[in-house]
């Protein structure tokens, strides 16, 4: 594996993690259920 293929991996993952983060924010805001909530037990409220 060269550090071209490291680094276009590397990239790849990052904007994966970006992506649920920002789609976990969004559902949080809108009051849904975060696609992956670190404490499930602290109840979700839409944003005002």
């Amino acid at each position: 594996m060269g550090i071209t293929t490291c680094l276009k991996t590397k990239t790849e993952s990052v904007v994966r993690q970006a992506t649920c983060a920002v789609k976990n924010l969004i559902l949080a805001m809108n009051g849904e259920k975060p696609i992956a909530q670190v404490n499930p037990e602290v109840p979700v409220k839409k944003a005002q």
